[in-house]
């Protein structure tokens, strides 16, 4: 009982911020305007993004990994499958978006029109 209290607690970091992940990606991101843009080209600094940030993540902290209990999968290469990871998990968010017709409410970041205080008069 000991063993699996110590497991749950060092898991319980990353367990929720997979889960803040699914969130944002699941109730943030208007996948109505995203998915056009990723099929126009979009995806091309998207992917881009994703080889950078596997590269700095293998230079911040350098390691191997063992695979399914024998496979050694060298630095950068499991990074980079963590990342791809991620970003598919993030498009199964904006797929299961679209499924289930959820829509994100539209935020308007652009200042509001000035009030016209024109009453008639020239």
């Amino acid at each position: 009982m000991q063993d699996t209290l110590a497991q749950l607690a060092a898991w319980w970091p990353d367990v929720l911020l997979l889960a803040i992940w699914v969130l944002i990606f699941l109730c943030a991101v208007n996948w109505a305007k995203m998915g056009p843009v990723l099929r126009q080209g979009g995806w091309a600094p998207a992917l881009l993004l994703l080889a950078m940030a596997a590269l700095v993540w293998s230079r911040l902290a350098p390691s191997q990994r063992i695979l399914f209990g024998f496979a050694v999968v060298p630095n950068f290469w499991w990074q980079l499958g963590g990342i791809a990871l991620l970003a598919c998990l993030a498009l199964f968010c904006g797929w299961l978006q679209t499924y289930l017709g959820f829509r994100v409410p539209e935020i308007s970041t652009e200042p509001a029109a000035p009030a016209s205080h024109d009453h008639g008069h020239h």
